[in-house]
């Protein structure tokens, strides 16, 4: 990776501040699948080459006031590569490639944003963005292997998005705030060219004909503290998701059902879902007893429900269980101690979408025999004593009743009764 950027300060009709930066980055990353005991190794190989171009502008008057605008200019070069190793014979045969090679992406965008502070009580934010999105993804390559009824794909789309928010604070320390944005994503070369498998039994293929996706959102939040000591915050956001991109069944030349890296495979693609809704609670508690007790809570809950294009209507994808946490702290002089538990919600197998209902080595097993996120919460303990100003010492017991879990859609049991022992000089 390399980063070049310059920057010009001054005080100017049109900015105080200018930096242009210039960025190259490469990214490489294989796969390597074999069943066990099997002589076949499928290999795949990426390489991305990034290209970047930025320059950003910040004018600031005498009253706080802040306008900041500005370009960027992105070109992504995708190589794939894929083949068959025999491990017996160490002889090498074509096989297709996880992405469409020589493939690339391009976006083109421009961005102005104000911060107005209207008055000590109210401060204003807007801003605009326009942004552009070309690709163009050839699948000759692959079409030897799996004839897929396209040669090649293209994007050539943009979209303005904005968003305009408002904070105001009143004398007796309460604080009001609300947002609205908007926003977009064009498909990218993952979206409609990935030919991969995400779980056993199950083979993603490219689709040319994706659309953009676009979300409309909104946030309201209240927060009021009482003789600086208790301080309490809410906010609720609702987001509406118009063509969203999921991961749905499908067919490819007719048949549901192919062949993949030796494997009987259910075919699915990417594809626009009709609209989504999803919307949630935030709370947030911070109580300080005296100079050396406090306690900080916080809790969220979000719900999303997807309708398709047949009007049936399904849980969103990526929507996790309720979770928080509270802390009980204590600070003195040198030491400082935290007491607190870390908690989730559960998801039966009916708030599940369907992409997870089908994968059930990622969830625990219900009565019936189907996957679902059990609930669960740990129990965990912090400590830092500083001897001096240069040399602190940490201890941390995490999970201390050894619960076993796993964080939500993660496939992963997370630790069990785990000890830190720490410390630190500072020279």
């Amino acid at each position: 990776m390399t980063n070049f950027n310059i920057t010009h300060r001054g005080n100017g009709k049109w900015y105080d501040k200018a930096v242009l930066t210039q960025a190259y980055q490469r990214f490489e990353e294989s796969r390597i699948t074999r069943d066990f005991q099997a002589p076949e190794r499928f290999v795949n190989e990426e390489q991305v080459d990034a290209i970047s171009t930025t320059i950003d502008f910040e004018r600031r008057d005498r009253e706080s006031n802040a306008l900041f605008y500005g370009g960027e200019f992105i070109h992504n070069r995708v190589r794939s590569n894929g083949y068959i190793q025999d491990i017996d014979t160490d002889v090498f045969s074509a096989n297709a490639t996880r992405y469409p090679d020589g493939s690339s992406w391009r976006s083109l965008a421009a961005y102005a944003s104000y911060q107005w502070k209207v008055s000590s009580q109210m401060i204003v934010n807007t801003g605009l963005r326009y942004n552009h999105i070309w690709i163009d993804a050839d699948f000759t390559a692959n079409n030897a292997f799996f004839n897929f009824p396209f040669e090649e794909a293209t994007v050539n789309t943009g979209a303005l998005t904005g968003g305009i928010g408002a904070t105001y604070v009143t004398n007796s320390k309460w604080e009001l705030r609300s947002n609205f944005s908007t926003a977009f994503r064009a498909p990218n070369i993952d979206d409609l060219g990935k030919l991969f498998d995400p779980s056993p039994g199950t083979v993603i293929v490219p689709n040319p004909d994706l659309e953009s996706e676009y979300s409309y959102n909104s946030e309201i939040g209240i927060k009021k503290t009482w003789n600086d000591k208790l301080t309490l915050d809410a906010s609720v956001y609702y987001t509406y998701l118009k063509d969203a991109l999921v991961a749905q069944n499908d067919e490819l030349n007719g048949q549901s059902i192919i062949e993949y890296q030796g494997e009987q495979s259910q075919v699915q693609s990417i594809q626009n879902g009709e609209k989504a809704n999803i919307y949630g609670l935030e709370l947030g508690l911070n109580y300080k007893f005296n100079d050396q007790f406090s306690i900080i809570g916080h809790y969220n809950v979000t719900k999303g429900e997807q309708t398709e294009v047949d009007g049936n209507k399904i849980p969103v994808r990526h929507v996790a269980p309720a979770f928080g946490d509270l802390h009980l702290n204590y600070q003195k002089e040198s030491l400082r101690l935290g007491l607190f538990a870390q908690f989730n919600g559960q998801f039966d197998f009916e708030d599940l979408d369907p992409s997870q209902q089908s994968r059930p080595y990622l969830y625990a097993l219900d009565s019936n025999g189907n996957p679902y996120a059990p609930s669960w919460y740990t129990l965990n303990i912090r400590s830092r004593y500083s001897l001096n100003d240069a040399l602190s010492l940490n201890v941390s017991l995490e999970n201390m009743t050894d619960q076993r879990y796993r964080t939500y859609s993660s496939g992963v049991s997370a630790a069990g009764r785990n000890l830190i022992l720490g410390a630190r000089y500072q020279f």
